[in-house]
């Protein structure tokens, strides 16, 4: 009974804490400092619907390539690698390159459909944003692999 007690009393304290705990945030996901920096901006009332507008279509259009990519990795992974046919091997490899083509293609257009919103102050603004960044991930991964 006393050790029931105790386990109760423990699983208590975790739930609190738990709770208390900040939500994990991986850093460094693109999306969202490209939002910040977006946001460091202060695009205009006009600039943010825009700017809102295409983010939203973006994000749908990204799940659906994603989505397709998922499946085509799905797919590789039901083959039988002991009867697989070289045409298979080419059909599905031609897949994900048009995937990965579209998604790529996808983020272009996004980035250049913001950049026609912009003001050429906030383009100049943006791309030095962009700069810090790099150097700031660059500094980071040094960082990792001298520590390693």
């Amino acid at each position: 009974m006393k050790a029931l007690k105790w386990f109760a009393i423990v699983l208590l304290g975790s739930t609190a804490l738990l709770a208390l705990a900040k939500p994990y945030h991986h850093e460094g996901r693109g999306g969202d400092d490209f939002r910040e920096q977006l946001q460091a901006l202060n695009l205009d009332a006009a600039q943010q619907a825009s700017v809102d507008e295409i983010l939203n279509k973006a994000k749908t259009d990204g799940k659906a390539l994603r989505k397709s990519q998922r499946d085509l990795f799905k797919r590789m992974h039901t083959l039988d690698m002991a009867s697989v046919t070289e045409a298979e091997i080419n059909e599905l490899s031609e897949a994900v390159g048009r995937n990965a083509a579209e998604k790529f293609r996808h983020r272009l257009q996004t980035r250049a459909a913001i950049a026609a919103v912009l003001t050429p102050e906030q383009r100049e603004q943006l791309q030095q944003a962009k700069q810090a960044r790099k150097a700031e991930l660059r500094e980071r991964m040094k960082h990792h692999r001298d520590a390693n």
